[in-house]
């Protein structure tokens, strides 16, 4: 049966850079990402910070269908990604690009390892901030807009991440250092995926 392999990080920490590298390194892995499942974003902010206020409860977090599409990825079924429509393959290792891994309860008993990647929170956020501007930073708005973003970090998202690398990383497998590039923690984190499991 394929293995769920969670890679978490904070918010621009390399949670997709470093799946995709596991992709050629491993040569058998397909990607499910959490963002195209999770519906707690679209809350309002002001609801958003409720939810933290009462302690962020993972269950609290909407990821409709993600446990199931998961479970039959892992019997060899194809499924698809509801954002992008796109097909994902069956596969040996299963990589599941989330926040949150198995400290979500749904995916607690799905998630067979969890990787965290540690990042110091500046640098994740100026990773972000650059890929905002390099996709975003020509259109109309864009500073009203990352000005909104910004304050939201200040308000919601850091206290978020705060959570997040209590639960998450403390709770990890395994821990690699986020400043290093993407390449060489795959290598790393393959490393340690074959020696504990049986190479597909």
């Amino acid at each position: 049966m394929a293995r769920v392999i969670a890679v978490s990080a904070p918010i621009g920490g390399g949670k997709s850079s470093l799946s995709a590298a596991l992709c050629q390194v491993l040569g058998a892995a397909s990607v499910v990402a959490f963002d195209s499942y999770e519906r707690m974003t679209e809350r309002p902010i002001s609801a958003i910070r409720q939810w933290l206020s009462a302690g962020a409860p993972l269950a609290e977090v909407p990821i409709p269908g993600l446990a199931a599409d998961l479970t039959a990825l892992r019997e060899g079924r194809s499924v698809r990604d509801p954002l992008s429509g796109a097909m994902v393959q069956p596969a040996p290792f299963l990589l599941l690009d989330s926040q949150f891994g198995r400290e979500h309860p749904e995916l607690r008993a799905l998630v067979d390892f969890q990787v965290w990647i540690d990042v110091p929170a500046d640098l994740a956020l100026a990773r972000k901030l650059r890929q905002y501007a390099a996709t975003m930073g020509q259109e109309a708005g864009f500073a009203a807009w990352l000005d909104g973003y910004l304050e939201n970090y200040q308000q919601v998202v850091r206290a978020l991440l705060e959570r997040q690398r209590e639960t998450v990383g403390a709770h990890a497998d395994l821990v690699v250092d986020g400043t290093l590039p993407p390449q060489v923690l795959a290598g790393q984190v393959a490393l340690v995926l074959k020696q504990s499991f049986s190479t597909p």
